[in-house]
């Protein structure tokens, strides 16, 4: 994408939100280019800080292209947020998903294919739950104590319920049962010394120790040394932050109480991963919904599958098979079809 220069803070806001802004900007930049006669911008964002950013930038293109335009505003759009429970997040992808499927197949379908065809080149989409890591699950006792505890600014979203204790992807439950010496469905203490915040995103406590029920201490496996456990009180989703960000809390401040111990399980924490699926390609065969094309170029949806079919039944019935060896037979059966079929229709 085009990028015009003379704008001084351009490097650091790009840096600040790297795709989002960059991309929002870049086809703003496009647009005039290709449109010479474009004299007025309106831009419309549910974000304060990027409409504020969004402006200087529209400002400094007014000033560097002559003033060219006669309005260059960002507006600002209060944003409405739905919290979805997980359970109907899911479900609405899933439903999504197979809706995506059966467009997939009514398509090729219509098109008189069948999923091994090798002119079947659309694929679907196949979801599958995957390990994302091991957690400590608090019990509602001390996610309700942890939320008293530490309070959270209006509007954001709540959390509080788990910490992520082994971070090592699909391996995550070989590592807790060989390093660290436990198994999932363990019952475990927290206890939680100090807070930290990354201002206008997220807010956590500090994990200070692990115990099981027997009093041995539990070391989390985070996949880096220099990280640090905790667990994400809540985070501003209505200004596009996700829990993510507590990665980049750095200092931490005691908390009033103390020291707080909270109760958990150990546990798997799922995420739901999707994956294209595309036809495997079948060698040396003839398409046949091809040539009902090209015979019956008055068919239609249905009507193509349904000729092809007949084909297939006919090719089976004579013991030929759809191997490009046979392409020239093939194209004779569908050739004579179609021509037995042209004279039924002629008036008597």
């Amino acid at each position: 994408m085009s990028q015009g220069g003379g704008f001084s803070d351009l490097a650091s806001m790009r840096s600040a939100t790297p795709l989002t802004f960059d991309y929002k900007m870049g086809v703003i930049e496009d647009i005039i280019s290709a449109f010479p006669d474009i004299n007025e911008i309106l831009m419309w964002d549910d974000r304060i800080k990027h409409c504020q950013k969004m402006q200087l930038y529209l400002d400094s293109l007014r000033s560097r292209t002559a003033d060219r335009f006669s309005d260059a505003t960002v507006h600002y759009v209060p944003p409405q947020t739905i919290f979805m429970d997980v359970a109907e997040e899911r479900q609405l992808v899933r439903s999504m998903i197979d809706a995506h499927n059966r467009h997939v197949h009514e398509r090729a379908t219509a098109c008189g294919l069948t999923p091994d065809d090798k002119d079947y080149s659309v694929g679907t989409l196949q979801t599958h739950l995957r390990l994302a890591h091991i957690g400590v699950f608090l019990s509602p006792r001390s996610s309700k104590a942890l939320r008293k505890e530490v309070r959270s600014p209006r509007g954001w979203t709540p959390e509080a319920n788990h910490m992520v204790f082994v971070n090592n992807g699909a391996t995550s439950e070989t590592v807790l049962e060989n390093q660290v010496g436990a198994k999932s469905g363990d019952r475990v203490t927290i206890v939680v010394d100090c807070i930290g915040t990354m201002y206008g995103a997220t807010i956590a406590v500090r994990v200070a120790e692990v115990k099981d029920m027997q009093g041995n201490v539990l070391t989390p496996r985070l996949g880096r040394d220099e990280a640090v456990p905790y667990i994400t009180v809540a985070y501003n989703g209505l200004e596009g932050f996700r829990l993510s960000r507590t990665d980049s809390i750095k200092r931490w401040r005691p908390l009033v109480s103390g020291r707080l111990v909270l109760d958990g399980t150990i546990g798997k924490h799922f995420l739901t991963a999707s994956s294209l699926v595309m036809p495997k390609p079948v060698i040396n065969e003839v398409s046949i919904g091809r040539l009902v094309c090209h015979y019956w170029p008055e068919l239609r949806g249905k009507e193509i599958g349904a000729k092809v079919s007949e084909i297939n039944q006919r090719l089976s019935e004579d013991g030929i098979e759809n191997l490009e060896e046979n392409k020239d037979r093939i194209e004779d059966i569908v050739k004579s079809h179609a021509f037995k079929t042209q004279e039924q229709e002629l008036p008597m």
